[in-house]
């Protein structure tokens, strides 16, 4: 295969003519506008009523009206009208244990909030387990069942209460960390 030489391509000269469409002959059927048989629409006769497009004393329907197309620009002298401007800002605050700096919702005054801790779903949840488990473990850890009482200390705790975010301005209550 190393002495063969690659194959000889033609020119395109020398290929005949593409062949030339002829128009189909004078006798060739022609396209028939209905199938045989088919009657034709016959037009109205003369002296026929034509037909309404509403009955007589309906209301008629309104044309649409002109387009209006907004200028990009002002014309020359033409008085210009402003929008007003409208801005809505939404503070959203996440009120956490300790006090904030906040705008009050009621007096809107920007200052820091006094926290009130109250007792809440999380001090009432610990206090039941604790005291179900004095009452379920209690017995087989010699536990007397005069301790039970010790589960409201659960109520005591800081932690677990809910705070209770209040303006110190207008004592209203701004918003509540609750623990659970």
């Amino acid at each position: 295969m190393q002495g063969e030489n690659p194959p000889q391509y033609t020119p395109a000269e020398q290929y005949p003519p593409a062949p030339v469409q002829q128009p189909y002959p004078s006798g060739a059927p022609q396209q028939q506008p209905y199938p045989p048989g088919v009657p034709q629409q016959q037009p109205y006769p003369p002296g026929a009523p034509q037909q309404q497009p509403y009955p007589p004393g309906a209301p008629q329907q309104q044309p649409y009206p002109p387009a209006q197309v907004p200028q990009p620009y002002p014309q020359p002298g033409a008085p210009v009208q402003q929008q007003p401007a409208v801005t809505n800002v939404v503070i959203t605050t996440h009120f956490g244990n300790t006090s904030q700096r906040i705008c009050c919702t009621n007096c809107k005054t920007e200052q820091a909030t006094v926290i009130r801790r109250k007792v809440g779903t999380m001090n009432w949840l610990v206090c039941a387990i604790i005291a179900l488990v004095l009452c379920i473990l209690g017995p087989e850890l010699l536990i007397p069942f005069c301790l039970i009482p010790l589960a409201f200390i659960a109520l005591c705790i800081p932690g677990l209460k809910d705070v209770e975010h209040i303006c110190p301005n207008c004592n209203h209550v701004n918003g509540v960390h609750k623990q659970l």
